[in-house]
């Protein structure tokens, strides 16, 4: 299966292009896109990105299961599914690497990131889940988290990096 043209590569292209947008640097987009950034920037935003794409991810797992009798190959497309997704959260935050993430943005990654272990209840493999990617959107995150902290006392309101831990041990 092509990342390119999958339906789950192309909801996680949208969902981080949806986090771009609210970078403040986008001023320096064109007009059309200007306003686009315009306004997300002016609406609180709430969790609802991330809620959306969870959502998003446990339909289509479930969909998946009842409708593909084939457990080795559903296990491949699980696995493929989690890493390209896990590759563009990655190359998405390594193409920002100068810039730190808005509390918005970082509360989104987080649970958008810890929802991905959802992958191990559909036969992804541990050695898959802990690829280099992941461990790298990991520590980053983990990163972008105690600074937040430090600059903003409990800027994230309890979505933390570290449930992520606490639920492998």
């Amino acid at each position: 299966m092509n990342a390119r043209h999958d339906p789950f590569h192309h909801q996680a292209e949208r969902t981080a292009c949806s986090l771009t947008s609210f970078f403040v640097s986008c001023l320096l987009l064109p007009a059309v896109l200007l306003q686009v950034c315009v306004s997300s920037l002016l609406q609180k935003p709430g969790m609802d990105l991330a809620d959306t794409y969870i959502t998003f991810i446990r339909q289509n797992q479930d969909i998946l299961r009842d409708r593909v009798n084939d457990e080795l190959y559903t296990e491949k497309v699980f696995e493929q599914w989690y890493s390209s997704s896990v590759k563009l959260v990655c190359v998405w935050l390594t193409d920002r690497m100068d810039l730190q993430l808005h509390v918005y943005q970082l509360k989104t990654l987080i649970k958008i990131v810890k929802t991905y272990r959802d992958f191990r209840l559909q036969g992804v493999l541990d050695v898959s889940l802990n690829n280099k990617s992941y461990e790298t959107v990991y520590n980053r995150l983990t990163v972008e988290e105690a600074t937040a902290a430090v600059k903003s006392g409990d800027g994230l309101q309890g979505i933390s990096m570290r449930d992520s831990d606490q639920e492998d041990d």
